[in-house]
């Protein structure tokens, strides 16, 4: 008796192990088994699952903007018809399933004609057949359901609290076969994804931005000239949210998101030390000689122009982007003034693009360093030696000119999106007095001459003017034997009534034979045309 309890007991252990496995299988594959009543169950083939959009400042969706079609095929639809329809590949799939009884979810490239035991869906996309914004919106983990970069992962609470799928319900019998004569219940709550976030991009803009931006590697940031809201954002290389694992062995790093990542910045940074100077009360006439060399401590600094440039006023040495000009003019302003104002212009912090998503934190030498080394002093003040920053970043200095003084934090979000689609904007952050507006205006006008007379001739657009400071910034660290050269353009477009802050990075300019200069013109004059259209 015992021994046939026995027996029994493992029979029965073996059938529920099998049941529970073919459940598992079932459940992996987007099926669930659900209980129902009498001796029926129900089959619930999810089809697709959605998260909240994201979309750019005039709501137009820059996720789940295309659909596919998706088909629901039972083992009791028509062979044949289907052979001819899908691929080779497919087809097998769908009939080895067939054959276990089980229903395929496939991707179709188009409609099919009506076939028995077929059902077709159209659903969104989560992602375009080539996503624009890819670094912004960043991508999700294999489920497609959690964000792991970007807004993706920023938002991803609201995101998901946001999504919605389409599911089909099947009656089956006690041997979990589809019964031919019960017509399926369809579920959708896909429509509930029109809810989500509103970035401050412009997604006409944004694809302007990437089309200029022709370098190997680096990145390109513009920013509203009043707001200090980013219009468009571009890392390059690029890479598609669908081929993440592709990205990840691919040469020169797509994944990184260049506008948000560390760098040199070179003569860039000249903007500030100007700033600080006239902040200080240094006149625009103030003169120092070049000799083409100039020693601080045991420290050689060399100028550009191996020569020298003789004699200049603050004006003449920014348009020329002299360096020992600049040693100079730190000297007689002193480290705090200059580390105050690098400080209260972002410097040595992480820019806020939105909810749980930050640049790099930028690197300001300490002001015990600057006091205690004149080399140190003497690199900050032309934005060499210990100092970096991202593009964003240096996009936020050029922002404080264009607002007089006032300094904003570059954002990425607008707002949020409730169910009907109606935006629910968010509050702007404050911003700070960094400069008066007289030291705003000289800046500018500073940056109108690197342009007309300076080293930023060749970046000229061929419409309206445009005003800007370049930047060749060395790193200390090489690549088959040459150094790494940073090479930058930070500027405002048209020079008339500013529209745009633009900023430029070139990664490695040396080895490529790449410079900022170009992508800037071809930026600026796209916008002019992007103006006439809008």
């Amino acid at each position: 008796m015992v021994k046939r309890l026995l027996v029994t007991g493992l029979a029965i252990t073996f059938l529920l192990g099998v049941c529970l496995i073919r459940v598992s299988y079932l459940s992996s594959n987007g099926i669930d088994m659900l209980a129902a009543s009498d001796d029926q169950s129900t089959l619930k083939l999810t089809v697709a699952r959605t998260r909240g959009t994201i979309y750019d400042r005039a709501l137009r969706p820059l996720t789940n903007a295309q659909t596919e079609i998706r088909a629901v095929i039972t083992p009791q639809a028509e062979s044949e018809t289907l052979r001819s329809a899908l691929t080779e590949d497919v087809f097998a799939g769908v009939e080895a399933n067939g054959q276990e009884g089980t229903p395929t979810i496939v991707r179709l490239p188009q409609w099919l004609a009506p076939i028995d035991g077929v059902e077709q869906f159209e659903v969104p996309c989560r992602y375009a057949e080539r996503q624009s914004a890819a670094h912004v919106i960043g991508y999700t983990d294999s489920s497609g359901m959690e964000g792991v970069t970007g807004v993706e992962y920023a938002c991803n609470r609201l995101l998901s609290e946001a999504g919605g799928e389409l599911a089909v319900r099947y009656h089956v019998n006690g041997l979990g076969e589809i019964a031919e004569s019960a017509e399926p219940t369809v579920h959708s709550t896909v429509d509930a994804a029109k809810a989500g976030v509103a970035l401050t991009l412009d997604a006409d803009l944004q694809r302007l931005a990437e089309r200029c931006a022709t370098m190997t590697r680096g990145a390109v940031v513009i920013t509203d000239a009043q707001s200090a809201e980013i219009l468009a954002l571009v890392s390059r290389p690029d890479y598609q949210p669908t081929e993440v694992a592709a990205a990840m062995t691919a040469a020169d790093s797509p994944l990184l998101n260049r506008a948000i990542t560390d760098y040199n910045c070179g003569s860039v940074f000249k903007i500030v030390t100007v700033a600080a100077a006239l902040e200080a009360g240094v006149p625009l006439s103030r003169a120092y000689t070049c000799t083409g060399k100039l020693t601080m401590g045991d420290t050689d600094f060399h100028c550009h122009h191996l020569l020298g440039h003789g004699r200049l006023t603050m004006t003449e040495a920014f348009a020329a982007s002299c360096n020992p000009y600049f040693i100079q003019l730190a000297q007689e302003i002193g480290a705090a003034r200059l580390y105050d104002m690098a400080a209260t212009l972002g410097f040595g912090r992480a820019i806020d693009l939105c909810e749980d998503w930050q640049t790099a934190r930028a690197v300001l030498p300490t002001l015990s360093t600057l006091l205690s080394s004149p080399a140190e002093l003497a690199n900050l003040s032309f934005g060499q030696g210990g100092l970096l920053a991202t593009p964003v970043h240096l996009a936020a200095v050029v922002g404080a000119v264009l607002a007089d003084g006032e300094y904003a934090s570059p954002t990425l979000l607008s707002g949020t999106v409730d169910a009907t689609g109606s935006l629910i904007a968010r509050e702007r952050g404050e911003t700070t007095r960094v400069f008066s507006a007289e030291t705003a205006a000289a800046l500018r006008e500073m940056m109108v001459g690197v342009m007309t007379e300076g080293t930023g001739t060749a970046a000229q657009p061929r419409w309206l003017a445009a005003a800007a400071k370049t930047g060749t910034a060395e790193t200390g660290w090489y690549e088959d034997g040459v150094e790494v050269i940073q090479n930058w353009m930070v500027g405002y477009y048209p020079t008339a009534e500013p529209r745009y802050a633009v900023t430029v990075l070139v990664e490695n300019s040396e080895a490529s034979g790449e410079n900022a200069a170009s992508v800037f013109k071809a930026l600026c004059e796209e916008l002019y045309f992007f103006n006439l259209e809008s």
